[in-house]
């Protein structure tokens, strides 16, 4: 977006701010799902900003504006609003104000703040509401923006909704729903309502594209003791999808009628309710109806354990998803030798690497293909007019993932590819050796992410490194690629890696100007055994490929780690060997040779 433009579109902004008397406004630039990645109809933030991130909050008064993100965007925010008049305020920095705090100091007592209530979760709209009241600043529900500030606005997406057979679920919907409501009861709640498109999506074994990359349907749920009923486009169901739900007791209709359903239901009993998974609109509506009992969706819970049968579709994934890395790693050595390759080609290459396998859907998010210092922007969007050319020399990261039917993969690794510096080999092995830290942990049953997530820094804290991203998130079966509501990470969050959860292990670091190294698997929690003291659980690593040898300064690595890598490639080898290119087996037999 040139300069020209986004002054027009924040001038217009403005104005109608002036016009409504609303001396503030909050983009969160989130969608009525409070998903992780939107739709283009709902990307407000960035419409308005130019900034491209997935993660941010926009805040605009008549004089000044902001925009607070975390560590992941600094950098790509920095660039992205040059000259735009908004200020980057680096979220996590010790001594940045909050936004919320920002912008009651700007403010005065009897000031209106704007907020789209559908983008905007009701835990934090209370937040919200609550803190600027003690300014005497009053936070208001506009239901959208007109249309007008945003002409030609995309359309909600509508396509094309079907059912995820048995044979890759795993379970069916019905034992699925039964679950919710004996959960149910234990809350004392007679029933819920989901905004989550993926927890949707798992409960009712469904699956579609409305959200590029991830295969959720735009939707809701209603579930009670009675019934269940789905809301979304009935015109985009496959032919005998609703006669196939209305068969499993589920009732469907139409998106936009959940409204007037929940106006008119009767609800003798509380409604369990996620207030930071549903709008400020729906907390709002809901409340009138019924007492409201505050937890985490009880499906987000379930889903996050996975049972056989998407187990095993995660491991056919991987040796699926191990053949497209491979043959693309080997095939980027060379080519980067003779050809003008550019971060957004090889990305490319890549996907047609992917797409060549059975069962590929899609790409799970958008590649970070970053080269040299790119690879210093944590979450880098290459843009075919600004991406690097790449050389060889340097380093080059690359983190993507695919959506295959019955699983979804996330996986990075980082290249050399020329003569590596000594800090480059060094950095690298620290990396790896957090990340094969993480990957032998054995704990306790019950233990949380942040317990375990030094396992993955010591050896960078050791030498006063650290990256400021968390080490691991829940994966989705063929769902998204971020989910809770488990991680390993800094940030104590009071959930357990169950048996059955699938999470990455992904340390890096960051040197700005120079490089970027990050090392990602995915790993499954399973059972390690048992003894006088309880139930121990372990990870299984899912990922097959190879790390990157050159880069690997074994006299920094112990026998245990030794063993774990070179145990670790044979078997890459073994499961890769004769399904990979020709050149690409060469090439795998060579990195994947012990230390």
């Amino acid at each position: 977006m040139n300069m020209v433009e986004r002054k027009k579109r924040i001038d217009s902004l403005r104005s109608w701010m002036h016009k409504e008397g609303f001396c503030g406004l909050i983009i969160t630039g989130g969608d009525p799902h409070m998903s992780e990645y939107v739709a283009e109809r709902w990307r407000s933030r960035e419409y308005f900003s130019g900034f491209t991130g997935s993660a941010g909050m926009l805040v605009f008064t008549d004089r000044r504006a902001g925009l607070w993100t975390d560590f992941r965007y600094w950098l790509q925010a920095e660039e992205e609003l040059k000259d735009s008049g908004i200020d980057l305020f680096k979220q996590g920095v010790p001594g940045v104000i909050p936004y919320i705090d920002w912008l009651a100091s700007e403010l005065k007592e009897g000031d209106r703040v704007a907020v789209i209530g559908t983008t905007v979760s009701y835990k934090m709209a209370l937040e919200w509401k609550e803190r600027l009241m003690t300014r005497g600043i009053i936070l208001e529900n506009c239901f959208s923006l007109p249309d007008r500030l945003w002409p030609n606005r995309p359309q909600p997406p509508s396509s094309s909704k079907y059912i995820l057979p048995l044979s890759l679920a795993g379970q069916d919907r019905k034992e699925k729903i039964q679950q919710v409501r004996e959960l149910l009861s234990l809350y004392d709640c007679g029933a819920t309502f989901l905004s989550s498109l993926d927890d949707i999506a798992w409960l009712l074994n469904i699956r579609a594209m409305d959200i590029k990359m991830n295969p959720v349907p735009l939707s809701y749920c209603w579930l009670d003791d009675e019934a269940t009923v789905l809301f979304t486009v009935k015109e985009t169901m496959e032919p005998g999808m609703e006669e196939a739900l209305e068969s499993d007791g589920v009732k469907v209709k139409e998106y936009d009628e959940v409204s007037s359903f929940i106006k008119s239901r009767k609800v003798n009993s509380k409604i369990y309710f996620s207030s930071e998974r549903n709008s400020w609109n729906w907390g709002a509506l809901l409340k009138e109806q019924a007492e409201l009992y505050d937890g985490l969706d009880i499906t987000s819970a379930l889903k996050s354990r996975k049972n056989p049968v998407e187990i095993d579709c995660f491991h056919k994934a991987m040796i699926l998803d191990g053949v497209a890395m491979v043959n693309y790693l080997s095939w980027l050595k060379k080519a980067v030798l003779t050809e003008k390759l550019s971060e957004v080609d090889v990305a490319e290459k890549l996907r047609s690497f992917r797409a060549a396998q059975p069962g590929f859907v899609d790409q799970s998010f958008s590649s970070i293909s970053a080269y040299g210092p790119n690879g210093a922007l944590c979450h880098y969007d290459p843009q075919e007019e600004s991406a690097s050319l790449l050389k060889p020399e340097g380093l080059y990261l690359i983190d993507s993932g695919g959506q295959y039917r019955g699983a979804t993969t996330d996986i990075t690794r980082t290249l050399c590819l020329g003569t590596p510096t000594k800090e480059e080999i060094r950095d690298y092995t620290l990396v790896l050796k957090g990340h094969v830290a993480l990957s032998r942990a054995q704990f306790p049953e019950r233990t949380r992410g942040y317990q375990l997530d030094m396992l993955a820094r010591q050896f960078l804290w050791n030498d006063m490194s650290d990256y400021g991203h968390g080490t691991g998130h829940g994966v989705g079966a063929f769902l998204n690629v971020h989910e809770g509501p488990h991680s390993i990470s800094s940030r104590p969050i009071d959930r357990p890696l169950l048996e059955g959860t699938v999470t990455s292990n992904e340390p890096g670091i960051y040197r700005e100007g120079k490089y970027g190294i990050r090392i990602e698997n995915l790993i499954h929690t399973v059972k390690a055994g048992e003894s006088e003291f309880g139930t121990f659980l372990k990870f299984e690593t899912l990922t097959i490929c190879p790390y990157e040898p050159i880069l690997i300064d074994k006299g920094l690595l112990c026998e245990e780690e030794i063993l774990w890598i070179n145990s670790y490639h044979k078997r890459v080898f073994d499961l890769l060997s004769g399904l990979v290119e020709e050149e690409a087996e060469k090439w795998l037999r060579t990195v994947c040779a012990p230390l």
